[in-house]
C-alpha cells in the first residue's frame, strides 16, 4: 500500500473523545480525496483504534492526433489531456482533418485509469489519389475509356485494369509498370495504351493488264 502523507498518533485515555480530519498535505502529488474508514471521530477503547483515509492518485490521459507518415502532431491545438482518477473509466474520441484519413489508432482509445498517465494516439495518413487512363497507343490525346480516379491515403494499397468500355475497334496492347502498388504523396498516374484494329486487303493484279486475277481472291487481314 502507499502512504499518502505521514501517519498521526493521537495520545488519550479510554472514553476520550477524538476527531480527526484528512489531511491537506500530501506527501505525494496529484492525490485527491476519495472516502474514509466511518470511525474519523468517536471515543477511544481499549484497543488501539486505527482511521484510515483513502486517496486516489489523479491521472491524465494525454490524447493526440498524429501524421502516420511524419508521425508529428497535425494540429497540437486539438490534441486534448483528459483529467482522471486512478479506477476511473476513459474515453476518447476521433476527430476529422482536411486532407486527411484516420487509419489507426494506439487500440487504448478507452478504458480504466491505472497507476500512470496514459498516451492515446489516433494516427492519420494525408489522402492522395491514382488516376488512371485509358489511351491510344500513338496518340495520346485520344482517350480510348473515361479516365479514373481512385480516392485513398498515402500507403494504401490500389489495383487498377484494362477498360472493358472503350471505342469500338480498339484493342488493348501494353501499360505503365504502376498498374498496381501503393499510393505516394504524389498523385501517381497509370496509363493503358490500346491499338485501334485496321483492314488491310491483298489484291493480285496482273501486271500488263491492270486488272485482279480472277483465280486469287482478296486476302483480308488485320
Amino acid at each position: 500500500s502507499i502512504e499518502v502523507a505521514p501517519e498521526e498518533t493521537i495520545e488519550g485515555y479510554v472514553g476520550k473523545e477524538y476527531t480527526t480530519s484528512k489531511s491537506d498535505n500530501h506527501t505525494l502529488p496529484n492525490y485527491t480525496y476519495v472516502s474514509s474508514t466511518s470511525n474519523v471521530d468517536g471515543k477511544m477503547t481499549k484497543e488501539t483504534t486505527i482511521i484510515t483515509y483513502y486517496y486516489v492518485k489523479g491521472l491524465k490521459i494525454n490524447v493526440r492526433y498524429v501524421d502516420k507518415i511524419t508521425n508529428q502532431d497535425i494540429d497540437v491545438s486539438k490534441n486534448e489531456v483528459i483529467s482522471k482518477n486512478q479506477g476511473q473509466a476513459y474515453t476518447t474520441t476521433k476527430k476529422e482533418f482536411e486532407n486527411y484519413v484516420w487509419i489507426s489508432d494506439t487500440q487504448n482509445t478507452a478504458g480504466t485509469v491505472g497507476n500512470q498517465d496514459i498516451e492515446v494516439i489516433y494516427y492519420h495518413s494525408p489522402v492522395t489519389t491514382v488516376l488512371v487512363k485509358h489511351l491510344d497507343k500513338y496518340d495520346h490525346s485520344i482517350e480510348v475509356a473515361t479516365s479514373q480516379t481512385i480516392d485513398g491515403y498515402i500507403g494504401k494499397e490500389y489495383t487498377t485494369n484494362v477498360s472493358s468500355s472503350i471505342l469500338p475497334n480498339y484493342v488493348y496492347s501494353d501499360s505503365t509498370s504502376n498498374t498496381t502498388g501503393n499510393m505516394t504523396r504524389e498523385q501517381i498516374v497509370v496509363e493503358y495504351y490500346y491499338i485501334k484494329e485496321s483492314e488491310v486487303r491483298a489484291k493480285y493484279i496482273d501486271e500488263n493488264t491492270g486488272k485482279q486475277i480472277d483465280n486469287y481472291p482478296d486476302i483480308v487481314g488485320t
